[in-house]
């Protein structure tokens, strides 16, 4: 009788980068209160405040990226593993 050459181990993803799969925070502000006043230009606030916004919504863009791609990765692997996609990993996601 002849052997079987049906492959029985499955192939594995090499693993992510760090830098892939890394959240980001932003350090709270520690700076205390001086009660010391200073004159800033209206501008000039308006622009610095507008700025931190955008590094904050950055931040958390990169977060939801990150969690997104090792979501991808653990289904990819499961898929991989198994033959079917396990509950919670969908193939019906917006682009």
């Amino acid at each position: 009788m002849r052997a079987s050459l049906a492959r029985t181990e499955r192939a594995k993803l090499p693993p992510l980068p760090e830098a892939l799969t890394r959240t980001e925070t932003i350090a709270p502000l520690t700076a205390s209160r001086t009660g010391e006043l200073v004159s800033v230009p209206k501008a000039f606030l308006a622009e610095l405040l507008e700025r931190f916004a955008e590094a904050v919504a950055a931040v958390g863009r990169g977060n939801v990226r990150a969690v997104a791609v090792r979501q991808e990765r653990t289904c990819l692997d499961a898929i991989i593993s198994t033959g079917t996609a396990p509950a919670g990993c969908t193939t019906d996601q917006p682009r």
